[in-house]
């Protein structure tokens, strides 16, 4: 797939309040924009970059429609819960880790409004109930949130190879 970079910047303008005649935030797969997925997450990636070298603080949350990044997980709204066979995650201190940090600063969810069932390392899925917010629990250098909507959604997590060990693992934050 070829990435079109003038439509990410004229995306990224709007974002930071700099293209005339746009107000919207973008999304991926959004009629509004025209982003892919691809496009959508790549914008993602340029506008973290650059507010990273410019000291700017990311914005408060972030939408999207089908498919959507945040640091090693990659997050589908699915249609219908598919038949899991997996544990049901507790939560811990009123939240669902939904991807877990080697630092300590995980991915996560408020247990109140959503059901989170872990079927392997990598894979898990969770049914929102209400309104919430996928959260990196970092103050600094830290991953926009990224607001879910009553629905179903699919997350996996990257995998790495390690060739000294020879083994496949969940990737690292």
């Amino acid at each position: 797939m070829t990435i079109n970079y003038e439509k990410i910047l004229r995306c990224y303008m709007a974002m930071v309040g700099e293209a005339e005649g746009v107000d919207f935030v973008p999304s991926a797969n959004d009629p509004a924009t025209g982003l892919s997925d691809v496009e959508f997450n790549e914008l993602l990636r340029l506008a973290s970059d650059g507010r990273r070298q410019a000291g700017a603080t990311p914005p408060l949350s972030l939408h999207f429609n089908k498919v959507a990044a945040q640091g090693e997980l990659t997050i589908t709204r699915l249609d219908v819960l598919p038949k899991i066979v997996g544990e049901e995650v507790k939560a811990e201190k009123g939240f669902l880790i939904v991807g877990h940090s080697e630092t300590g600063h995980h991915h996560v969810v408020d247990a109140g409004c959503a059901t989170l069932t872990r079927v392997d390392p990598f894979t898990a899925f969770l049914n929102v109930r209400k309104a919430t917010r996928l959260v990196h629990q970092r103050e600094y250098d830290t991953h926009p949130a990224i607001e879910l909507q009553p629905g179903v959604y699919q997350f996996r997590t990257g995998r790495e190879f390690d060739p000294f060990e020879k083994v496949i693992r969940v990737s690292a934050d």
